[in-house]
């Protein structure tokens, strides 16, 4: 799917791979009660490809707070969280008072340049001010393990805040990620272990 506020679709494109009959591709990183275009396009597995015409919706309006979540339903709460698989080879799951996302062995999922190979849960952000707080029960502990927050401004523009295991000493790592290249802002060393509580905080354009 190519989209953006024009039909340039200057937003760029989300693909969803695999040879499927039924096609679900999640739209992040959208403003809030913005009008986008959109235009799909699809290929079988002997390279035939088609593509459909100029399609346009608004997205919604932003939410006045964030919604907490103990996560302790059975399920995800779709109306709060939306799970962005870009790979297609993830798993996200609920369960006593956890969430929990899975990735497979031998391939990498790195939120650095490529964001496109990286699980999530995102959930709609007030257009304000405000302030999050987040628990891990269990630390980083496997060499490069990372857990954290991600601030997604569009699909391919985030803050990412984190903790993470290098082999030997645990790091707090933050790092700027901007359409294919990346900034660290701050790296240092902190004590490990569990639980380990995650405070973000935006005010104005500050973080």
């Amino acid at each position: 799917v190519a989209f953006g506020t024009t039909s340039a679709y200057s937003a760029g494109t989300i693909s969803a791979p695999g040879d499927v009959r039924v096609h679900t591709v999640v739209l992040h990183g959208l403003r809030c009660q913005t009008l986008y275009h959109y235009r799909v396009r699809s290929v079988d597995g002997s390279a035939n490809e088609t593509s459909g015409g100029d399609r346009t919706f608004t997205s919604g309006p932003c939410p006045a707070l964030l919604e907490s979540d103990e996560f302790n339903a059975g399920a995800l709460d779709t109306t709060k969280w939306a799970f962005v698989d870009p790979a297609g080879d993830s798993a996200g799951t609920v369960a006593t008072g956890r969430a929990e996302l899975s990735v497979p062995a031998g391939t990498a999922h790195d939120l650095w340049a490529n964001v496109r190979t990286v699980p999530r849960l995102l959930q709609a952000a007030p257009d304000t001010d405000f302030e999050v707080v987040t628990k891990f029960d269990t630390a980083a502990g496997a060499t490069t393990q990372q857990q954290g927050l991600v601030v997604e401004a569009a699909h391919d523009r985030l803050l990412r805040l984190e903790t993470y295991y290098e082999g030997s000493n645990t790091h707090l790592f933050v790092a700027a990620i901007n359409g294919g290249s990346a900034e660290v802002i701050h790296d240092r060393i902190v004590a490990g272990g569990a639980p380990a509580f995650f405070k973000l905080r935006r005010l104005g354009n500050r973080w």
